[in-house]
């Protein structure tokens, strides 16, 4: 449905391989700060972008069978800590977008 949404995940999924098979504790740590700093870039593109709630939520079922939700807070990124402190509470994160939805729809 949402290419863009699709091929992000994907790429979230061979980022995780990628962590699970790393021994490497020196790699380890800037790859899963990475991973951590796409998935925050790919739940703000589910709230910038008006996506029904029912879409996000599955969106988040899925990471959350990934186990990198709710995402680890960044090493050096306020901002993006600052945003986790929303999306990382799945019914707040789904009320927002409920919310940010419906007023999209009265503003149309």
């Amino acid at each position: 449905m949402y290419r863009g949404v699709e091929n992000s995940l994907l790429a979230l999924t061979h980022m995780n391989e990628l962590i699970k098979l790393n021994d490497n504790k020196l790699v380890e740590e800037p790859l899963v700060e990475m991973r951590s700093m796409t998935t925050a870039g790919f739940l703000y593109s589910l709230f910038r972008f008006n996506f029904p709630k029912s879409f996000v939520d599955r969106k988040l079922t899925e990471l959350e069978k990934m186990e990198i939700y709710p995402v680890k807070k960044s090493i050096n990124n306020r901002r993006a800590n600052l945003f986790l402190l929303l999306a990382n509470y799945k019914l707040l994160f789904l009320s927002v977008i409920q919310m940010r939805n419906h007023l999209f729809h009265l503003i149309k």
